[in-house]
């Protein structure tokens, strides 16, 4: 993808704005995640970082009774979203903001919880475990979901669809939270169903009716053997590598780390 032109993504977008999320997730995963945060506010205010169309946000909307901020680069995503908030009745504590997590600017000191579903690794969970303190109200949580190898020895084939980007292990990734000074009140990988019911069955839908509807162009192509590999090498490939969902804190006191199955 880092050498595609406009052209590709162009074509990559027509076929995501389908979609019911940009990436792997679903909303049990959100629930569960959302049960390990701590001592929140009756209606805490939640920064919903690279929100794509929104199925966590709505979801976050819900169980939280809070005012959202849902935050991505690309405005159709955040279209769809408003457009489903408002069928929910959730428009008035959803707000859409049309910009890049690399340069965030938006109200400091403001908000109780940082919230990134397949999204944070773009900006690096370090960077914003570093860089985004600021923008807190009073005590700095975050929960974000980060791809991991779950084995040491993953295929060649299976890493080619991270370009070089270097997976960890989740003993690895735990460990530079916790350098960071923060405390993991709960981390659990993200269930194989999450990537196949809401992102990798629909994209499969999506890309045969963009391929029945378009013509066969040499971008067309390019994008959609590249998802179609992608989904491939997930569903051989699966036991080595996959996401897992972390939530933590600035704050003293935690010690009961847990790991959800």
């Amino acid at each position: 993808m880092e050498d595609w032109t406009s052209k590709e993504w162009d074509v990559f977008f027509s076929i995501f704005e389908k979609l019911p999320r940009g990436g792997p997730g679903n909303n049990l995963s959100t629930r569960r995640a959302y049960g390990l945060l701590k001592d929140l506010p009756e209606r805490p205010r939640i920064l919903d970082v690279g929100c794509g169309p929104g199925m966590q946000t709505l979801e976050l909307a819900r169980l939280s009774k809070g005012e959202i901020w849902a935050i991505d680069n690309h405005q159709a995503f955040l279209d769809v979203l408003s457009r489903n908030a408002a069928k929910e009745g959730l428009g008035s504590r959803i707000k859409t903001v049309n910009m890049d997590m690399c340069s965030l600017s938006v109200t400091k000191k403001f908000f109780d919880v940082i919230w990134a579903e397949g999204a944070v690794y773009f900006y690096g969970y370090e960077n914003a475990l570093k860089n985004w303190k600021d923008l807190f109200r009073k005590e700095i949580r975050f929960a974000f979901s980060e791809p991991n190898k779950f084995e040491e020895n993953v295929p060649a084939e299976a890493m080619e669809i991270w370009q070089g980007y270097p997976l960890e292990g989740i003993p690895d990734t735990l460990k530079k939270i916790e350098n960071l000074g923060y405390e993991v009140s709960g981390y659990f990988k993200l269930p194989k169903e999450s990537w196949d019911n809401h992102y990798y069955n629909p994209l499969r839908n999506a890309i045969e009716d963009y391929a029945g509807s378009n013509p066969a162009s040499g971008p067309a192509k390019t994008v959609i053997d590249a998802l179609r590999f992608e989904m491939d090498s997930y569903e051989k490939y699966c036991k080595y590598y996959g996401y897992t969902f972390y939530v933590c804190r600035l704050k003293t006191g935690i010690t009961d780390i847990r790991l959800i199955d």
